[in-house]
């Protein structure tokens, strides 16, 4: 959406200190509703778990 330039950057920012993926991507998404006017909360994340081959 509109904020993903945020998004990115924070992505790109946060890379490698995250404890998770799902924190990497919650910090993501905020800095988008933070910074984005057209961005907003509230955020729910979803969790999938792949099947392994």
């Amino acid at each position: 959406g509109s904020g993903r330039s945020f998004a990115l950057g924070a992505l790109h920012a946060s890379w490698g200190r995250a404890k998770s993926a799902r924190d990497l991507a919650l910090l993501a998404v905020h800095a988008a509703c933070e910074f984005d006017k057209n961005s907003a909360g509230p955020v729910e994340v979803f969790t999938v778990k792949l099947k392994k081959p």
